[in-house]
């Protein structure tokens, strides 16, 4: 007997249609549904209480479920409430997950700390947040979930301070200036984002985006989509200058293509699916662009799918973003967008001087040595050449430290995506409609549910 569907939002999440299961399937993967319980069950209050957020659970054998999340744990596995299901959760064993998504990720303002940073570390994952200070040991930071967290000097590789470790735009929200492009009819503007639907467009300026910058936004489908993001346009009426086009063909290939004066020219491509073409789906991507440094990457799902160079890129300055839904009978959601400044491929690379911190400032210049320390808005900098300094926060763009390296991960290893931006590599002691309580680099972490937006399992194993 198949289960009853469960109310999904209008867009599903990623690439397949949530679907049920025949109970055999169900005992079949080992779980198991836990007995009635009793009237007094403390979890059951509980439940009845819970404001956890609406949500799909991901298995490997790529089916999707609707519900809620009640808890996590290494041994006891997920438990997963349903409405069809009023006896109580369903468990799920832990190996058999692959994610569960968040399905409304909450809205936070831009940042306009002066102390603003973005740590990347030597294992790829970012954080955003405020800056507090950096030991011999630890890097410090006071984080959007509002807890602080001690980061192990060696595991971080680069910080980005001030403009750029600042969200400089979030949205779309009503009342923004959103333009047509070309002849095509305006996109609607809607409470949670930008809906498209076949031939309609649209298109913002951005002021002051960063020479490197990290664009992300969730983008969902409800048909096969044929959809293009249009970046760096000077005009999107009549689409002059330099610009930069990832498009997104069949729902599945991301194909990149740099335009110009000089005509068009295919500088990248990628499978955004793996390997299943979906016809309803939605996915978190990321493009990131390093004009000055002519590179640029592309994330789907916070996973790198594609990075490659083009010096054109230097050339492309025009202020607009702007996205076209050219094929396609059903509709098109943007939504949760973060234009954010990215430090480049070169956050990988080490420090000129080999075992050398190096810092560089907001007017292009470099120094290494040794950073001894932030506090108090200042960095405290040694050079073999200078004196000891006293730097002021607000004068540096990014610090990149030395040593260090990428740690293994643990086996069981979970990936948390951030809202609205980053991205952590812990190992989970325990999630409920509380929050995570986990451990990795920084500690023990203790992350607030709504500042979730998916949680991938098991990233150590073969998919």
């Amino acid at each position: 007997m198949t289960m009853p569907p469960h109310p999904s939002p209008p867009f599903p999440c990623r690439h397949r249609a949530a679907r049920w299961l025949p109970a055999a399937a169900v005992a079949l993967l080992g779980f198991a549904r836990p007995p009635a319980a009793a009237a007094d069950d403390s979890w059951m209050d509980r439940i009845e209480k819970d404001k956890a957020r609406p949500a799909q659970l991901w298995l490997r054998n790529g089916d999707r479920v609707g519900g809620r999340l009640v808890s996590i744990t290494p041994d006891g596995g997920i438990e997963w409430r349903h409405p069809a299901v009023p006896a109580g959760p369903i468990r799920f064993a832990l190996p058999h997950a692959d994610r569960v998504v968040f399905t409304d990720p909450p809205h936070l303002d831009p940042d306009d700390d002066a102390r603003a940073v973005q740590v990347v570390m030597h294992n790829g994952d970012v954080l955003s947040g405020r800056l507090e200070a950096v030991t011999d040991e630890a890097v410090a930071v006071g984080t959007d979930f509002g807890a602080s967290l001690r980061i192990r000097r060696e595991a971080v590789s680069e910080l980005g301070i001030g403009a750029a470790g600042r969200r400089t735009y979030m949205g779309p929200t009503p009342g923004e200036d959103w333009v047509a492009v070309q002849n095509m009819p305006l996109a609607s503007l809607e409470a949670d984002g930008l809906a498209f639907s076949a031939n309609t467009g649209a298109a913002l300026s951005l002021e002051g985006m960063p020479d490197a910058v990290r664009i992300e936004f969730d983008f969902a489908w409800d048909s096969m989509a044929h959809f293009m993001a249009l970046l760096f346009l000077e005009d999107p009426q009549q689409m002059r200058g330099s610009s930069l086009w990832v498009r997104v063909m069949n729902s599945r290939t991301i194909q990149v293509t740099r335009r110009g004066q000089r005509g068009s020219q295919q500088v990248g491509q990628a499978n955004m699916a793996d390997g299943r073409v979906e016809p309803q789906g939605e996915v978190r991507l990321s493009i990131l662009v390093d004009r000055p440094g002519g590179r640029f990457a592309l994330l789907v799902d916070g996973e790198p799918v594609l990075e490659a160079a083009d010096p054109e890129l230097a050339g492309m300055t025009g202020p607009f973003l702007a996205f076209q839904y050219q094929h396609g009978s059903g509709r098109v959601h943007l939504r949760n967008f973060v234009v954010h400044a990215w430090s480049g491929p070169a956050a990988r690379q080490a420090p000129e001087e080999e075992g050398a911190d190096s810092i560089g400032f907001v007017n292009g210049e470099t120094l290494s040595g040794r950073l001894l320390g932030v506090a108090d808005g200042q960095a405290r900098f040694e050079s073999p050449l200078l004196d000891d300094l006293a730097l002021p926060l607000e004068r540096i763009r990014t610090v990149r430290l030395a040593g260090g390296a990428p740690e293994a991960a643990e086996t069981g290893s979970t990936r948390v995506i951030l809202a609205p931006y980053g991205r952590l590599t812990l190992a989970v002691n325990r999630l409920d409609e509380h929050g995570l309580e986990a451990h990795g680099a920084a500690g023990d972490v203790r992350i607030p549910l709504r500042h979730l937006r998916a949680i991938h399992f098991n990233t150590d194993a073969t998919p």
